[in-house]
C-alpha cells in the first residue's frame, strides 16, 4: 500500500508474504534508513547503529555490537545486573504490600518495571547509578514524546515554513545539546579516572568490563576505518537506551496485562513456574532455573506476537526495485507494519487477534527465526535485525518468571479480567493506554515456607 504522509511516500508492507519480499529476498535493497530534519537535528544519530545509513560505518557499528556488546559472553555478564534488579523489584512489591494495613496493596507494575529496565541498561552501560545518568535518562523520556509521533517537519521538508513555525525542532536541538553534554561529561569522568591495566591483568580488566569501558578500549585498539569518537559513543550510548528501555519495559506490561485479562493462561504459566523451581529460599530465580520453562516462552512469543514494541519497522530502498508488481523508486521510505503481520488471519487462524500462546506449542518459530514465512517479526528481519533480541529474551524471562514465581496478581477491587483497559498509545514504541495497577499478594508455596514472609 503506498501511503503518503505530506511530501513523502510511504510503502506500507502488513503481510508476511510481502515481509519476506522487502526482508529477506531484497533484503540488501531495503538495508538502509530514511534521514529526516528531525534526525538531522540529532546530528550524531547518523553515527550510532539504529539510524546510521548502509554502508561501511554502519557495518561496523554492527560488528561492534554483535561481537562486543550484546553478544552471548556480555549478556551472561549483564545477568547478574538483572537478577539483583529484579530483587530490588521483588522487594518494593513486598514492602508495598507489608505496608498496607489489609494486606491488599495496589501496585503501579508499568512504573515499576520502566525502573527497573532503566536501571539494567544504566548500571550495564556505565557500571553504576549517579545523578548525571539519572538526568540523561530524563532527557531520554522528553526526547521519546518529542520523537514519539509524526513531525510537521518530517511530513513536509522542503517547507521553510514549517520548519520556522515548528517548534519541535528547536525543542529538540536544545534536548539532544543537553542529552551530548551530559554524555560527554560522564565520558571525559571516566578517560580521566580510568587506570591502565598491565598485560598480566587485562583479561581480568576485561571481566569487569562495562558497555562504556567496552567503547573506550575499541577506541584505543584503533581497529576500525573511522576513529569512534566521542560523538559516535554517545551516539551509540543513545541507541541502546533508546532501544533496550522502553522497549522491554512495554512488552513485559502487556505480558502481565494479557496473563491477569486471560486466567487460565496465568494459571498455566504460574503452574508451570513454580512446579519446575520448587520450593527455594533464594529470592531470585537465575537464568539457570529457566530451561525447564517452555509455556513461559510461549507467553512471551504470543506477547511479542500481539504486541510487537516496535510496530513499524522503517526501512529505505536504495535502488528502483519491483515488489508484487509494483515499482517502488529508490530512496522510497517503507514500513513494515510488523503489528498487522502479527495477526494475519491467514498465517494464525481465525483467533489471530486472542491471546491464546498454546498456538506456540510443537511449533518451531523462536525469538528471532522469523517463522517460515515471515509471519513472527518482532525483532525484524535480515541485515539490519535488531542484534539485542537475546539480551530483550534473557530479561524477559526472568523477570516474568520472578513475578510469577513470587506473587499472585489479581486486578483492584475484585474486578473481572474483562474491566482490565487494554487500550493502546501508538508511537514509536505502543504502550499501554493506563499504567498497568495490580493487586499483588506472597504465592502460598512462599507463605507455607516462610510463615508468611516472603524470602
Amino acid at each position: 500500500m503506498l501511503l503518503r504522509l505530506g511530501e513523502v511516500p510511504n510503502v506500507i508492507v502488513s503481510t508476511p508474504e510481502a515481509a519476506m519480499l522487502v526482508l529477506k529476498t531484497n533484503d540488501l535493497t531495503f538495508a538502509t534508513r530514511t534521514s529526516g530534519p528531525t534526525l538531522d537535528v540529532v546530528g550524531s544519530a547518523s553515527e550510532g547503529i539504529i539510524f546510521a545509513p548502509y554502508g561501511e560505518h554502519w557495518r561496523q557499528m554492527r560488528k561492534i555490537c554483535v561481537v562486543e556488546l550484546l553478544s552471548a559472553m556480555q549478556v551472561r555478564r549483564i545477568q547478574s545486573i538483572m537478577q539483583a534488579e529484579i530483587a530490588h523489584l521483588v522487594e518494593s512489591v513486598v514492602t508495598a504490600s507489608s505496608a498496607s494495613p489489609s494486606g491488599s496493596a495496589v501496585v503501579d507494575v508499568g512504573k515499576g518495571l520502566a525502573r527497573l529496565t532503566n536501571s539494567v541498561i544504566a548500571r550495564a552501560v556505565f557500571g553504576g547509578k549517579s545523578r548525571q545518568q539519572e538526568a540523561y535518562l530524563r532527557e531520554l523520556d522528553v526526547m521519546a514524546v518529542l520523537g514519539g509521533g509524526f513531525s510537521l517537519v518530517d511530513l513536509f521538508p522542503s517547507s521553510r515554513l514549517v520548519r520556522w513555525l515548528s517548534s519541535s525542532g528547536r525543542a529538540m536541538r536544545r534536548l539532544h545539546s543537553r542529552m551530548q553534554s551530559i554524555l560527554g561529561d560522564i565520558i571525559q569522568d571516566r578517560k580521566e579516572t580510568k587506570v591502565p591495566n598491565g598485560a598480566s591483568d587485562a583479561a581480568t580488566a576485561r571481566d569487569n568490563e562495562d558497555l562504556l569501558d567496552v567503547l573506550l578500549r575499541l577506541g584505543k585498539e584503533d581497529t576500525l576505518s573511522f576513529p569512534l569518537t566521542s560523538d559516535i559513543i554517545s551516539a551509540v550510548i543513545f541507541d541502546i537506551f533508546s532501544a533496550a528501555t522502553d522497549t522491554t519495559a512495554a512488552t513485559l506490561e502487556w505480558a502481565m496485562a494479557e496473563l491477569v485479562r486471560n486466567p487460565q493462561a496465568m494459571a498455566r504459566a504460574k503452574l508451570e513456574v513454580r512446579q519446575t523451581l520448587g520450593h527455594r529460599r533464594s529470592s531470585t530465580i537465575t537464568s539457570g532455573d529457566l530451561a525447564g520453562l517452555h509455556y513461559l516462552r510461549m507467553v512471551i512469543k504470543e506477547t511479542l506476537r500481539l504486541h510487537p514494541s516496535a510496530p513499524l519497522i522503517h526501512r529505505a530502498s536504495q535502488e528502483n526495485c519491483r515488489v508484487m508488481g509494483y515499482d517502488i523508486p529508490k530512496g522510497t521510505a517503507v514500513m513494515i507494519n510488523a503489528f498487522a503481520v502479527g495477526r494475519d488471519t491467514a498465517h494464525w487462524g481465525a483467533d489471530a487477534a486472542e491471546f491464546r500462546p498454546e498456538r506456540f506449542e510443537g511449533v518451531s518459530v523462536e525469538y528471532s527465526s522469523q517463522g517460515p514465512h515471515m509471519e513472527f517479526i518482532p525483532f525484524g528481519a535480515g541485515r539490519r535485525q535488531c542484534p539485542g533480541g537475546l539480551f530483550a529474551t534473557t530479561m524477559l524471562e526472568l523477570v516474568l518468571a520472578n513475578l510469577l514465581y513470587h506473587f499472585d496478581w489479581a486486578i483492584p477491587g475484585g474486578a473481572g479480567p474483562e474491566t482490565l483497559d487494554m487500550g493502546e498509545v501508538f508511537g514509536i514504541i505502543v504502550h499501554t493506554r493506563s499504567s498497568l495497577h495490580l493487586q499483588p499478594s506472597s504465592a502460598c508455596h512462599l507463605e507455607d515456607q516462610t510463615t508468611g514472609e516472603l524470602s
